[in-house]
Protein backbone atom coordinates (compact mmCIF):
# COMPACT_ATOMS: atom_id res chain seq x y z
CA UNK A 1 0.00 0.00 0.00
CA UNK A 2 1.27 3.45 -0.93
CA UNK A 3 2.15 5.75 1.98
CA UNK A 4 0.09 8.93 2.02
CA UNK A 5 2.02 12.17 1.94
CA UNK A 6 1.24 14.37 4.96
CA UNK A 7 3.86 17.11 4.57
CA UNK A 8 5.63 18.66 1.60
CA UNK A 9 8.75 20.75 2.10
CA UNK A 10 9.71 23.23 -0.60
CA UNK A 11 13.19 24.71 -0.59
CA UNK A 12 12.87 28.25 -1.91
CA UNK A 13 16.27 27.92 -3.63
CA UNK A 14 14.77 25.16 -5.81
CA UNK A 15 11.30 26.68 -6.24
CA UNK A 16 10.40 28.00 -9.67
CA UNK A 17 7.49 28.71 -11.96
CA UNK A 18 5.88 27.37 -15.14
CA UNK A 19 7.52 23.92 -15.23
CA UNK A 20 7.36 20.82 -13.05
CA UNK A 21 11.15 20.87 -13.53
CA UNK A 22 12.74 23.55 -15.66
CA UNK A 23 15.46 22.35 -18.01
CA UNK A 24 16.88 25.87 -17.94
CA UNK A 25 17.47 26.64 -14.26
CA UNK A 26 16.69 23.31 -12.58
CA UNK A 27 13.90 24.70 -10.40
CA UNK A 28 10.65 22.88 -9.64
CA UNK A 29 7.20 24.40 -9.29
CA UNK A 30 5.08 23.34 -6.31
CA UNK A 31 3.60 20.43 -8.30
CA UNK A 32 7.08 19.38 -9.37
CA UNK A 33 8.14 19.31 -5.71
CA UNK A 34 5.05 17.24 -4.96
CA UNK A 35 5.84 14.83 -7.80
CA UNK A 36 9.43 14.43 -6.65
CA UNK A 37 8.25 13.77 -3.07
CA UNK A 38 5.93 11.07 -4.46
CA UNK A 39 8.81 9.30 -6.18
CA UNK A 40 8.59 10.52 -9.76
CA UNK A 41 12.12 10.62 -11.21
CA UNK A 42 13.38 14.10 -12.07
CA UNK A 43 14.07 13.10 -15.68
CA UNK A 44 10.35 12.48 -16.18
CA UNK A 45 9.36 15.82 -14.61
CA UNK A 46 11.81 17.85 -16.72
CA UNK A 47 10.18 20.03 -19.36
CA UNK A 48 6.61 19.16 -18.35
CA UNK A 49 4.18 21.93 -17.43
CA UNK A 50 1.50 19.94 -15.59
CA UNK A 51 1.09 16.51 -14.00
CA UNK A 52 -1.52 15.76 -16.68
CA UNK A 53 1.35 15.77 -19.23
CA UNK A 54 3.02 12.85 -17.44
CA UNK A 55 2.35 9.19 -18.12
CA UNK A 56 -0.70 7.74 -16.39
CA UNK A 57 1.61 5.65 -14.20
CA UNK A 58 3.40 8.81 -13.01
CA UNK A 59 0.12 10.69 -12.54
CA UNK A 60 -1.06 7.90 -10.22
CA UNK A 61 1.97 8.47 -7.98
CA UNK A 62 0.47 11.81 -6.89
CA UNK A 63 -1.75 11.39 -3.79
CA UNK A 64 -5.34 10.65 -4.79
CA UNK A 65 -6.66 13.58 -2.78
CA UNK A 66 -4.53 15.94 -4.91
CA UNK A 67 -5.73 14.41 -8.20
CA UNK A 68 -9.39 14.97 -7.34
CA UNK A 69 -10.97 18.32 -8.02
CA UNK A 70 -9.02 21.26 -9.35
CA UNK A 71 -5.90 21.22 -7.16
CA UNK A 72 -3.44 21.06 -10.06
CA UNK A 73 -5.04 23.98 -11.90
CA UNK A 74 -5.45 26.07 -8.75
CA UNK A 75 -1.91 25.35 -7.52
CA UNK A 76 -0.31 26.17 -10.87
CA UNK A 77 -2.37 29.36 -11.12
CA UNK A 78 -1.11 30.52 -7.73
CA UNK A 79 2.45 29.27 -8.21
CA UNK A 80 2.87 30.94 -11.61
CA UNK A 81 1.12 34.24 -10.87
CA UNK A 82 3.86 36.82 -11.39
CA UNK A 83 1.71 39.55 -9.83
CA UNK A 84 1.65 37.87 -6.41
CA UNK A 85 4.48 38.44 -3.98
CA UNK A 86 6.40 35.37 -2.88
CA UNK A 87 4.84 35.70 0.56
CA UNK A 88 1.32 35.79 -0.86
CA UNK A 89 2.00 32.79 -3.15
CA UNK A 90 3.28 30.84 -0.17
CA UNK A 91 0.28 31.79 1.96
CA UNK A 92 -2.23 30.76 -0.73
CA UNK A 93 -0.42 27.52 -1.58
CA UNK A 94 -0.25 26.56 2.11
CA UNK A 95 -4.01 27.10 2.42
CA UNK A 96 -4.74 25.11 -0.75
CA UNK A 97 -2.54 22.15 0.17
CA UNK A 98 -3.91 22.17 3.74
CA UNK A 99 -7.41 21.77 2.25
CA UNK A 100 -6.12 18.47 0.78
CA UNK A 101 -4.56 17.32 4.05
CA UNK A 102 -0.96 18.22 3.19
CA UNK A 103 1.09 20.55 5.34
CA UNK A 104 3.20 22.75 3.06
CA UNK A 105 6.44 24.11 4.52
CA UNK A 106 8.82 26.52 2.82
CA UNK A 107 12.48 26.57 3.87
CA UNK A 108 15.62 28.44 2.88
CA UNK A 109 16.15 31.54 0.80
CA UNK A 110 15.40 32.04 -2.89
CA UNK A 111 18.22 31.41 -5.36
CA UNK A 112 18.76 33.95 -8.09
CA UNK A 113 19.50 32.81 -11.61
CA UNK A 114 23.19 32.89 -12.59
CA UNK A 115 22.70 32.61 -16.35
CA UNK A 116 24.02 29.07 -16.69
CA UNK A 117 21.44 26.48 -17.81
CA UNK A 118 21.44 23.11 -16.05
Amino acid sequence: MKRELRELIIDRAQWGQNWLLSGFDGKLCCLGHLGRACGIPLRRLRGQRMPSNLSLADQRLYPERTRLGELFELASGINDDEYLSMEERERRLKFLFKSRGIKLTFIGKPRTFTGKPR
